[in-house]
């Protein structure tokens, strides 16, 4: 059976949007602490197959409300 021991991660978002409520922005993170994660992990007959997962990720978000 192939497992993963369990581990910290850190997802964190702030939003900002106009009092008319139509732009906001928004910056973001997401596994802050770069853990090598995996999203599926298979065991097969001659061992284990991982899929990692995205790394660090850090972002800016614009948009507008129609």
């Amino acid at each position: 059976m192939a497992t993963q021991e369990e581990l910290l991660l850190i997802n964190v978002s702030l939003k900002w949007q106009d009092n008319s409520n139509n732009w906001y922005a928004s910056v973001w993170g997401r596994n802050l602490l770069d853990k090598l994660k995996y999203t599926n992990a298979n065991a097969i007959k001659f061992g284990n197959v991982f899929s990692p997962d995205e790394p660090r990720m850090i972002g800016l978000t614009l948009g507008y409300h129609f």
